[in-house]
């Protein structure tokens, strides 16, 4: 089989625009990946274009010659692997294992070495009602409604950000949050906090203690990003996991992670980490410091069910995040939709990625101008958010 084409369909999704990678091959079939960056829309299809023409025309027979190929492009690339270049390579590189999926009759899990079970957990990220209307300030009222809808949907855990931008450091507001979700929730859903990498370390050791009778799943990213002693701090003061790694890229950019064993939880985004190759590499990596990967995973339906094929093929998986209330559309526009069921994604079973995108409902949400949130303080200055 050989590449004849590869191209970028952008569709709107309220928040993002998703970016959807289409590879074609020789054969007449048809590969998707997704290539998704928040508000990089116009760069990540550039470079899916740049990328493309290193892959049109190269046979693609096996699971080595996808993974020998990745490597060529990083190589060849010259500068280390950056986010826009990743999201890139992961759209495509999805795409050439579906199609390979698809021509050997088998889902993409088979291909990364067989699933090492039949289905994942997944955790629902709850929207906390946030906005420049509210000053970016959680909302309560909202957690609890979005809590509920999981509970229905079956889900077991749930992941909520606690705190604003630029939060004082005073934890009563966030521990009163936490305490009515878990009244809403009961003792049988797991509640994992996300805070955003936006607080400083003391802030977050604080926070921590202040929720010390609270069952927590998780910490996510409680210090700024890239401060890994900030990271070895925590994990050694408060009683929570710490989890964290969406914003790297590439396995060599977890080294020091590992190195100093600074979290519990590796979260790679499929996608912005540079792909499967890249992901499996990474978990396989914590697996030997004994660290477990719960994948990021906050983007459409085809980043979705390539983080399900991954999750399904590592041994020390943590379970999978999923954002289901995003855009109207996430379901229209695939030919399956990618959800879990009582709380859990199934193994596929379909050959390839196991969903392919409907073009012409797709069409009908073009890309759509997004800009990132811009909270600030009193000086106007920006916040971290």
């Amino acid at each position: 089989m050989k590449i004849a084409g590869v191209e970028s369909l952008v569709v709107h999704a309220e928040s993002r625009n998703w970016i959807f990678v289409k590879v074609a091959s020789d054969k007449g079939l048809v590969g998707w990946g997704e290539a998704t960056l928040e508000w990089k829309t116009r760069a990540v299809t550039g470079a899916v274009a740049d990328l493309g023409a290193l892959v049109v025309g190269r046979a693609i027979a096996s699971a080595a010659a996808i993974e020998a190929l990745h490597d060529e492009i990083v190589v060849r690339g010259y500068y280390p692997l950056d986010v826009v270049t990743a999201s890139a390579l992961s759209g495509i590189e999805t795409a050439l294992w579906d199609l390979l999926g698809q021509t050997e009759g088998v889902p993409i899990v088979a291909l990364l070495g067989g699933a090492k079970r039949e289905s994942v957990a997944a955790y629902s990220n709850l929207g906390n009602g946030e906005s420049a209307a509210n000053t970016w300030t959680p909302d309560p009222a909202i957690v609890e409604s979005e809590a509920d809808a999981a509970v229905r949907a079956g889900f077991t855990s749930v992941k909520v950000k606690p705190i604003a931008p630029g939060w004082s450091g005073n934890p009563v507001a966030a521990v009163d949050l936490v305490k009515r979700l878990r009244a809403r929730v009961g003792r049988g859903v797991g509640i994992a906090l996300d805070l955003h990498g936006r607080c400083e370390t003391r802030d977050a050791i604080a926070l921590g203690h202040a929720l010390g009778a609270e069952e927590i799943v998780f910490f996510e990213e409680p210090c700024r990003p890239g401060d890994v002693a900030g990271l070895v701090e925590l994990r050694g003061t408060i009683p929570f996991p710490i989890a964290t790694g969406e914003r790297l890229t590439g396995d060599a950019a977890f080294d020091e992670i590992f190195r100093r064993r600074a979290c519990d939880i590796v979260q790679p985004d499929v996608v912005h980490c540079g792909g499967l190759v890249e992901a499996k590499r990474i978990a396989a990596r914590a697996a030997k410091v004994g660290m477990s990967v719960a994948p990021h995973n906050p983007l459409g339906p085809i980043a979705t069910a390539a983080a399900v094929h991954l999750a399904l093929a590592i041994e020390n998986v943590h379970s999978l995040e999923v954002r289901l209330a995003d855009a109207p559309w996430r379901d229209e526009i695939v030919d399956a939709p990618v959800r879990p069921t009582a709380g859990a994604f199934a193994k596929p079973t379909r050959p390839g990625l196991s969903v392919a995108i409907r073009e012409d409902v797709a069409r009908r949400f073009p890309f759509r101008e997004v800009t990132p949130p811009c909270p600030v303080d009193d000086a106007g200055r920006v916040l971290r958010w």
